[in-house]
């Protein structure tokens, strides 16, 4: 039987030192009853020293008195629409059901009372009270957020014990929901990973908890990469948003790199010291030769490599920024008065934007304009009347292009 060890205090926030699970002494340090006024619960230079990307963290009250800024009406009414990416998983234990939306209304009907979990990915471009839930995270680079993912379920709703490849911070938006995790050596080593043969999920196909915890509205489980967790609904309204981080493979960066024209079409595998022409077999100076070939891609300079990088992030899985065109008058009139009368401007949902160097990169394309106008992009930033009209004409018509093709929306302006 788990049972709570007591709790220290440290400048108003308080380390809680987990759970003891069969008889044995969790790590100390992987709960905290946060302090209301801090990001987090604690000062952000802790949780990014001492548990990004090293140690899981439970932070209760993390975003005192929250609630869930939609339904679960809401949640299955996107659910519904035609471009939405949707999946109904339904079953327990290591058997489920998987299911892929779009949905008929019809199917939430049919649904039995217990044992199943609506998930749908980029809830925040769907719906802005949704987005503005990223702001509590506003101490991770933005272009760092892959989406919300939102998951309804109804008593014993599950997924299964499982590993992501990436970190996710698991905000209990509505009822509760148990999370049991495991951040033992021999767990998040992958060697020590085996999975359900056959699944259309990928299970564990051996998992012991560790910790284990009930979180309730406005508690945050932190989780870095590779760490084994499972999650079960223990009410009938239970509502989880999923903030995750998005982590591109090694594979799919040396992909996208070798596409570039910073390798010209002469660079190519050579082997000018080869000593024995006929021989069949792989030879060790021909391995020393491939190793020689791709080191030049790591020899690249800085600011090509960061130039590619930008640009390799901001189109990844995002919206991909269509070509410009010249802004004519009576957009650029429109634009001045939606402005004037109130409104702003802000990065539209789904669209990526990186500064780097002269300017910034959206969606896979670089532009270039001024550091001001950078710093306000990249922070996702609302350019009201006054900022829009401190910047040079050159970049007020840059803002009319984005708006043009929908890179860049109104919002109304925050009092």
């Amino acid at each position: 039987m788990a049972k709570r060890l007591p709790p220290a205090r440290d400048n108003g926030w308080s380390l809680s030192w987990g759970v003891e699970v069969s008889g044995k002494r969790a790590s100390p340090q992987q709960a905290i009853h946060s302090a209301p006024t801090l990001d987090m619960g604690m000062p952000v230079r802790f949780f990014l020293r001492d548990f990004w990307q090293k140690k899981a963290l439970l932070m209760r009250q993390a975003i005192p008195d929250f609630s869930a800024p939609l339904s679960a009406n809401d949640l299955a009414g996107i659910a519904c629409q035609p471009h939405s990416l949707a999946r109904l998983v339904s079953g327990s234990g290591k058997r489920f059901k998987l299911e892929y939306g779009p949905f008929e209304e019809t199917r939430f009907s049919q649904l039995a009372k217990r044992n199943w979990t609506l998930l749908v990915q980029q809830v925040d471009q769907w719906d802005e009270s949704v987005a503005a839930v990223l702001d509590y995270f506003h101490f991770l680079p933005r272009w760092r957020i892959e989406d919300v993912m939102v998951s309804y379920a109804v008593r014993g709703g599950s997924v299964g014990a499982h590993v992501d490849q990436y970190d996710v911070f698991l905000l209990q938006a509505r009822g509760k929901r148990r999370w049991q995790i495991d951040t033992r050596a021999h767990a998040i080593d992958p060697a020590n990973q085996s999975f359900v043969a056959g699944a259309k999920l990928k299970l564990l196909k051996e998992f012991n908890a560790e910790f284990d915890w009930v979180l309730e509205p406005g508690d945050i489980l932190y989780i870095p990469p590779g760490v084994p967790h499972h999650g079960i609904a223990v009410d009938d309204d239970c509502m989880t948003f999923s903030i995750g981080l998005r982590a591109p493979s090694v594979g799919e960066m040396l992909i996208d790199l070798g596409q570039q024209d910073f390798f010209r079409e002469t660079q190519r595998y050579r082997d000018g010291d080869l000593h024995n022409a006929g021989g069949p077999e792989l030879a060790p100076s021909s391995i020393a030769q491939v190793r020689t070939a791709l080191a030049n891609v790591l020899a690249l300079p800085d600011s090509d490599l960061g130039r590619w990088f930008a640009s390799f992030m901001s189109g990844y899985r995002s919206v991909e920024l269509p070509a410009l065109k010249p802004i004519r008058p009576i957009q650029r009139e429109r634009l001045n008065q939606r402005l004037a009368k109130g409104e702003a401007l802000n990065i539209s949902p789904g669209v990526r934007v990186i500064g780097f160097s002269e300017g910034v990169h959206m969606g896979g394309r670089f532009l270039p304009c001024g550091e001001q106008l950078k710093a306000w992009l990249s922070h996702a930033t609302r350019l009201d009347h006054e900022k829009f009209w401190s910047l040079p004409e050159q970049e007020r018509d840059l803002l009319g292009q984005l708006l043009t093709v929908r890179a860049l929306r109104f919002v109304p302006v925050l009092r």
